[in-house]
């Protein structure tokens, strides 16, 4: 027989073992409804969200981590949400306290940076962003993104080596596609120091675009204006001359340039035979046409610059200069009602067509031709 007083400490173990089962089942189905109404708080925040509504979304949010906090999306949500309305501050306090977490595993972890980039980068501390970008690299290194991101950061910091190395990265240079990138970025780079006044550092980097891609446009061309500021007019024109010959389409940059300075020269017949050589291979380039159009007026020569603009309209019935030569020619040999419908027909034309440079893989719109698109970074993606 079991003595009465072990009994009693039977007894008393068992009373407080139900306790005990007791309070945990208490506290399992308390947590359960908890994480239960957190989840439907979430599934409504998405939903919100999806609708648009964000307003309601993070205020749905807001009850999701408040009601679990191991809900490290809804965190990571709610942070973004913040920083899209403008509270940089919280967004970057919510991601930053979530990298505080040992337990997160590596890739929330790189999520949660990336938001944290965003933040930074909203806030515009650039060092700091950069800082958190390089890391990122470091665990996804074919990433083109933010390849492509860090390419911005250091444009914007002025860091041009570093964004010239980072473009490397990002183009084959195996291929001449690839050359023609790399290129044109570093040439983009020349032009941008040069107005920044750094003559030296800016023509070291337009030398640089031609020994990767000897037909780079923007560098021959710059390389002829800083010729052609020194007064040695041959190397500007044979600069420029490469450009109409290797690069037809850009031809309508250049004219303007060699026009002028044969003209400074007095070599009328020259920038002639020029074009005429360049429209027996390339017909159809509406700004040669209308080029040549002007030197024939200069010379005198009335029915063949009328026939140069005609050429010219046929390929661009609303080009301005081409109307607006034609109308000039038709008052001065006293046809004045022809020069009129010109001129009318140039009034309807502005209606119709506002000529601006778009970029033909974002649809990013200047008024200036562009050689890397300041909205996707493309470059040589400018056409008229």
């Amino acid at each position: 027989m079991i003595a009465f007083d072990v009994l009693w400490v039977y007894v008393g173990v068992g009373i407080v073992l139900g306790i005990l089962v007791s309070t945990l089942i208490f506290i399992a189905s308390s947590r359960g409804k908890r994480v239960e109404s957190s989840n439907q708080a979430y599934i409504d925040g998405l939903r919100s969200l999806l609708d648009g509504d964000t307003v309601a979304g993070a205020g749905k949010l807001r009850q999701a981590v408040s009601e679990d906090t191991d809900n490290i999306d809804a965190y990571i949500r709610l942070g973004d949400l913040l920083r899209k309305s403008g509270n940089t501050t919280r967004a970057l306090r919510v991601h930053n306290s979530l990298l505080q977490r040992r337990s997160l595993p590596k890739d929330v972890r790189a999520r949660v940076k990336r938001s944290l980039y965003e933040d930074l980068k909203k806030q515009g501390d650039l060092p700091v962003a950069t800082d958190v970008l390089q890391e990122l690299i470091s665990l996804d290194p074919k990433d083109p993104y933010l390849r492509r991101e860090l390419l911005r950061l250091y444009e914007k910091r002025g860091m041009w080596q570093q964004a010239i190395d980072t473009m490397r990265r990002l183009v084959d240079r195996r291929n001449e596609e690839g050359r023609q990138k790399m290129a044109t970025y570093q040439a983009n780079v020349g032009v941008t120091l040069l107005k920044k006044g750094k003559e030296e550092e800016g023509l070291r980097h337009l030398r640089s675009a031609l020994k990767v891609d000897k037909d780079c446009v923007p560098a021959l061309i710059h390389l002829g204006d800083a010729s052609y500021s020194k007064r040695d007019v041959d190397e500007a024109i044979s600069y420029w001359k490469r450009v109409v010959e290797s690069s037809p389409k850009y031809a309508f940059l250049t004219l303007n340039r060699i026009e002028k300075a044969l003209f400074d020269q007095g070599k009328f017949s020259e920038t002639k035979e020029l074009y005429e050589d360049f429209l027996a291979e390339n017909e159809g380039n509406v700004f040669v046409h209308d080029a040549l159009a002007r030197i024939y007026m200069k010379m005198g020569k009335t029915d063949n610059a009328i026939a140069e603009y005609r050429k010219a309209l046929e390929i661009d019935p609303y080009l301005p200069s081409a109307k607006v030569g034609l109308a000039r020619i038709y008052s001065g040999i006293g046809h004045h009602e022809d020069a009129l419908n010109e001129l009318m027909t140039e009034i309807k034309g502005l209606t119709k067509v506002v000529k601006q440079y778009r970029c033909t893989r974002c649809g990013h719109e200047s008024k200036e031709f562009q050689w890397v698109c300041p909205a996707c970074g493309e470059t040589e993606s400018f056409a008229v």
